[in-house]
């Protein structure tokens, strides 16, 4: 058996692509909370990286960012993390 993957990179960089986009957007970290439903402390630990969030939350991001789930992954994949 091998040891456990380190994800903590792609959790990184995919925290950073959510607040560039919001940011972008010009949204506060409530705004993208109120658009999820999720509490913005939440989004906080999103995009700090020091949470594994959930595959069905990362989706719900992507479609309040305006952008695919695959697009918003696939950009972090590519970096190579």
């Amino acid at each position: 058996m091998g040891s456990e993957p380190d994800i903590q990179p792609f959790l990184t960089k995919l925290g950073k692509r959510i607040k560039a986009l919001r940011v972008q957007q010009g949204l506060t970290q409530t705004d993208l909370a109120d658009r999820t439903f999720m509490d913005y402390r939440q989004i906080q630990r999103i995009e700090g990286g020091h949470i594994n969030t959930s595959i069905g939350n990362t989706y719900l991001i992507a479609q309040a960012l305006e952008v695919s789930l695959s697009d918003l992954v696939e950009s972090i994949s590519a970096d190579g993390a």
